[in-house]
Parts: structure tokens; C-alpha cells; sequence
């Protein structure tokens, strides 16, 4: 096993088409790394450089204490799983897993055992003798994977393995794949677009944007603790609330002031330390309440009404408006009266509110 380093990586196909730009990242021996970001953020070609499928325009791809940056995909010793699970069709299940150590020309045996091993810790040793149309789409990725393990490689690389499942073998499929990763110990690099994905899954998470790395975390770090509008926005189903204002200083105080919106932040901001005036205000729906607190860590009132109810069953998202500014609030009391139409007053969390900057959209004060 082994970690694995990018040192100020960059691709680029021509002076106007950068794909990825000055990616640096060190990726511990053992660790479940996920990139995550929109179609077209650069995850995929990152993982591709690192694989050899895609050339290196500068910087530097280390395994362990090897430069691998222009060696071939074959001499890295790593294991790609891909999306369509790239299987042969007129081969059986066994000769599929088996292929890889076949041209690396190991022993009869020994590709026996490591196939069946694998077969047997992702549970389907009964369909080795089976040709993959014979398969359901969570068997063949199985296999798959299968075929990633038995070669016993110093680093997978996964790009979007579950996007053909459907939405219920999905959770299935990352769950057990988490495990199998936790018991193989083995550096691992996994694309994906979908962010839940990325919280459940992931050690640590690259959100990317346009080919530059936004923020690089723990899913708490990157949830709670947003560098900028992007990954606060990106990150959290619903996404975070976001409401344009102004900083005003008066009465000794800092207060964030939109329409609808008159909010005390001198907890987050000294009177001295404001910098930008014009600012964007983030709150996610579950840090606002419709129940009055009753104490000093929670804002003075909104006054919103509902505009839309959202019943998902162990929680309610509920669609507010304060005059022209909407937001949405997330209850868990599924015994709380609420209706479209109604006017309620709306409580934010002053622990757990972001301020960005307008101009640049990176967080200025806040958790």
C-alpha cells in the first residue's frame, strides 16, 4: 500500500481550455479521498492523470516515494473501477476478474485463489461461471470491483462507479463499497458528482470548480464549515439559503439588514474588524427554527410566510418568503402545524450563520 501526492498538477489542451489548475493534494496510505464537483470541474481528468490515461502538462504525480508522472498506466500498480464497469462480454465472470493477472502472467494457481478470495468477500463466488449479460447491474459492478482487487494494486481509482445503479442499490452499493475499502485498507480515489455521495463515503472531500481545487476537508469541515459561496451552495440538500445585504454599524452593534431582514451579528463581527459592507448572508434550512428560543444564541425575528410545504416523510421542508427574499426552513417536529398561507416569525441560529463576501463570494466571518 501506499499514499499517493500531486505537486502543483496542471492540464490544460490549449492556452484558452485549462482543465485542471495548480492541483496539489497529499493523500495518506490507506485514506478514502472523494472529488466531487459539477460536469466539467476537472475530477474525471485529475483521476486520469493520476491513472496514465491522460498526460501530465506540468507538475508532478508521486506513488509512495515514486515519480509516476510520465510512466506508463500499466507501471503505476493501481486499479481503475469505471463507470459502464468495462466488462468482456463473451468472457465468464472468473476469466473477467482473472484477465488482468493473466497478462501479467501469474501462476494457474495462484490467479485461482486471489479470484476466488475476492469472489468471496464481495459475496458472488456463485456467479463465476456466469457471463456478465446474465448479471444484474449491482452484480456486475461487484465484479467490477472484483476485478480491481484481486490485483492487489497500491491505489484504486473509482470514476462514477454507481451512476448506473438506480437510486436504491446506489445507497446499497456505497455502503458496502466504504466496507470493503475499510477492510482492504488500500489509498483510494473516488470520482463523483453527486454530493451525497461524497459526505457519506468520503474521508476526506476536493470540492472542484472550472479545474481549481474550492475547499479540501472532513465532510463535517466542508459542511459546516464552507470556504465560499461555491462549496456552501454545492454542498447540503437543500442547499444553504443565501440573502443579500449589508453590514451597518449603529448602536455599538453590527447589524446584517435586507429586506425582511434586520440581524444582530456582533457575535461573528467586531465593530472594528468590518471590512465589506455589501455581503451575502448563508443559513441552512435546519440552523432556523419557527419555535422562539428564547435565548441570546438565536437571531430577534423574521417574519416570513409559507409558501410551499415539502413533506419527505421524517422531516418538512417548508418554502418561506420575507417580502422579497426566499428561504427555506427544515423541521423535524412531524407534528407541527403548518400550512401554505400562513405567516410565522422565523428564527436563525447565530452560531451557525455564514457572511460572505458579495464581490468574490468567500466567507469573511462566520463558524
Amino acid at each position: 500500500m501506499a499514499g499517493l501526492t500531486l505537486k502543483n498538477v496542471y492540464k490544460y489542451y490549449n492556452k484558452n481550455t485549462i482543465a485542471v489548475s495548480d492541483f496539489n493534494l497529499e493523500i495518506k496510505d490507506g485514506e478514502f479521498l472523494v472529488l466531487v464537483g459539477p460536469s466539467g470541474c476537472g475530477k474525471s481528468t485529475t483521476l486520469r492523470m493520476v491513472a496514465g490515461l491522460e498526460e501530465v502538462t506540468k507538475g508532478y504525480i508521486y506513488i509512495g516515494d515514486k515519480d509516476v508522472t510520465h510512466i506508463e498506466p500499466k507501471e503505476r500498480d493501481i486499479a481503475m473501477v469505471f463507470q459502464d464497469y468495462a466488462l468482456y462480454p463473451h468472457m465468464s465472470i472468473f476469466e473477467n476478474m482473472a484477465f488482468g493477472l493473466k497478462l501479467r502472467k501469474y501462476p494457474k494457481d495462484e490467479i485461482k485463489q486471489r479470484v476466488e478470495n475476492a469472489a468471496e468477500i464481495l459475496g458472488i463466488t456463485h456467479l463465476l461461471q456466469r457471463q456478465p449479460r446474465q448479471l444484474s447491474g449491482g452484480q456486475r459492478q461487484r465484479v467490477a470491483l472484483g476485478r480491481a482487487i484481486v490485483r492487489k494494486p497500491q491505489v484504486f481509482l473509482m470514476d462514477e462507479p454507481l451512476s448506473n445503479l438506480d437510486a436504491k442499490l446506489r445507497v446499497q452499493m456505497r455502503a458496502e463499497l466504504v466496507k470493503l475499502q475499510r477492510k482492504l485498507a488500500t489509498t483510494t480515489i473516488y470520482v463523483t458528482h453527486d454530493q451525497t455521495e461524497a459526505m457519506t463515503m468520503g474521508d476526506r472531500i476536493v470540492v472542484m470548480k472550472d479545474g481549481f481545487v474550492q475547499q479540501v476537508g472532513t465532510p463535517e469541515e466542508i459542511y459546516h464549515k464552507p470556504s465560499n459561496l461555491f462549496v456552501a451552495d454545492f454542498i447540503g440538500s437543500p442547499s444553504m439559503n443565501f440573502i443579500e445585504g449589508k453590514l451597518v454599524v449603529e448602536d455599538n452593534k453590527v447589524n446584517f439588514k435586507a429586506e425582511g431582514f434586520n440581524i444582530d451579528v456582533s457575535n461573528l463581527i467586531n465593530i472594528n474588524e468590518v471590512i465589506e459592507k455589501e455581503v451575502i448572508l448563508g443559513f441552512r434550512p435546519e440552523n432556523a427554527t419557527m419555535e422562539n428560543p428564547g435565548n441570546t444564541k438565536w437571531s430577534t425575528p423574521v417574519n416570513a410566510s409559507v409558501e410551499l410545504v415539502e413533506d419527505l416523510g421524517a422531516e418538512k421542508v417548508l418554502f418561506m418568503k420575507a417580502s422579497n427574499q426566499e428561504f427555506r426552513v427544515k423541521i423535524f417536529d412531524l407534528n407541527y402545524d403548518v400550512k401554505v398561507g400562513q405567516s410565522k416569525q422565523v428564527y436563525l441560529n447565530l452560531n451557525k450563520i455564514h457572511i460572505f463576501s458579495k464581490s468574490d463570494g468567500n466567507k469573511i466571518y462566520g463558524c
